[in-house]
């Protein structure tokens, strides 16, 4: 399981088995069955960083066993980062994946990490992904879904 002392989130327990109070979390944060399911990026809130979550949307995320910390890691997988922020806080996963400052900030193309499967990534990209927060089911709808955005 991808959560075992991460937040209890997105894709690690199947909708209709969190209790009442965890689903009316989910809720009020704009999931949906679909969307817990199917992760990640169903839902716009998991582009934003923990930090600009507002207060009620944390107290949501935290009855989800979610923190700063995992919220970023395993929701945003620190999307809404500067690359001085991820250099800052020594997040060296997106450099892993052939990242730089360039190509995080989208004035170049992406490195050839973000078209593989999982299973096709080097051990070094492979750690970069699993340092950010993915598992090979959130990293391969991700590149599912990149392809197909790029193929419409």
């Amino acid at each position: 399981k991808r959560c075992s002392s991460k937040c209890n989130f997105l894709g690690s327990a199947n909708w209709g088995d969190l209790s009442s109070k965890k689903r009316s979390a989910a809720c009020a944060l704009g999931y949906s069955k679909c969307s817990w399911e199917h992760p990640p990026f169903n839902n716009p809130i998991e582009l934003t960083s923990w930090n600009y979550l507002s207060n009620q949307q944390r107290k949501y995320a935290t009855i989800l066993k979610c923190n700063e910390a995992n919220w970023n890691k395993n929701v945003n997988h620190y999307f809404d980062y500067s690359w001085e922020e991820l250099l800052l806080y020594d997040i060296g996963c997106w450099c892993d994946l052939g990242y730089s400052k360039l190509s995080w900030e989208g004035e170049i193309h992406p490195p050839g990490s973000e078209h593989k499967y999982f299973s096709e990534l080097s051990s070094k990209e492979l750690k970069g992904a699993k340092c950010a927060g993915y598992s090979a089911k959130t990293w391969d709808i991700d590149f599912v879904c990149i392809k197909e955005a790029i193929s419409s």
